[in-house]
């Protein structure tokens, strides 16, 4: 073999190893970009959780409201705004009627007649912001006929 045949084997060499050290350094700088922009956006979404859980109880005085008083249509209006701005935020409240009891977002209140393990009646709304709940569904859950 050639001293220039060996020179360019060893250049090839060092460049093939210096090729995997970019590819590898770009992977990782990738990932740790990905990783602050998520630490990032939990950080805002859930730093604010204190502050939208309590805004939740004031859903519920207004869903009240428009319950028992629904000819009052600021009631409503004020209503559906808190809803768009919660929801804009990410919060959406957790649909449960008619569906399998789930602990992981439910709170079974109480059990009633119905069919086995199945919601029956919403005690209380829950609401989740992006993936995480935030407020449980209170619920009342079917017995089924054994019990």
């Amino acid at each position: 073999m050639k001293q220039t045949d060996k020179v360019k084997e060893q250049l090839q060499e060092r460049i093939n190893e210096l090729d995997g050290n970019w590819k590898r350094a770009l992977a990782d700088y990738k990932n740790l970009e990905f990783r602050t922009e998520k630490a990032v956006r939990e950080a805002l979404t859930f730093g604010t959780k204190g502050l939208i859980i309590k805004l939740l109880k004031v859903l519920d005085e207004l869903d009240m409201a428009v319950e028992h008083h629904p000819d009052q249509a600021w009631a409503k209006m004020t209503r559906d705004e808190m809803k768009t701005i919660l929801s804009d935020e990410g919060v959406m409240e957790i649909e449960v009627l008619g569906k399998q009891f789930n602990p992981n977002e439910m709170e079974c209140v109480s059990k009633t007649e119905g069919a086995e393990n199945i919601v029956v009646k919403i005690v209380q709304k829950g609401y989740k912001i992006y993936d995480q709940v935030l407020r449980a569904v209170r619920v009342d859950v079917g017995k089924g006929k054994n019990v």
